[in-house]
């Protein structure tokens, strides 16, 4: 597309780009490339220390707080808990 037809389906509200498995359709191609992930079932993403996997970028960042927060406590000599810390 053109910068001219971009910005127009862009204030339109277009959405272009459709999944081929679903038929959703998207905005912006990096959206539809997050969603595939959906049908594909991968998580290129990976906690160093754990190995657990997700699809978000996002997701593995707020997991490895849990660890942050497991090292701080047994820095300071709590106990290690299983149940997230209160809020």
């Amino acid at each position: 597309k053109s910068v001219e037809e971009f910005t127009q389906a862009s204030q339109t509200g277009e959405k272009s780009f459709s999944c081929t498995e679903c038929s959703k359709t998207f905005r912006k191609n990096s959206h539809l490339t997050r969603h595939m992930l959906t049908h594909t079932g991968e998580k290129p993403f990976s906690c160093t220390e754990c190995s657990k996997s997700f699809r978000q970028i996002y997701h593995l960042k707020y997991h490895m707080l849990t660890h942050t927060q497991q090292k701080q406590r047994s820095s300071s000599g709590a106990a290690h808990h299983s149940s997230p810390p209160p809020e």
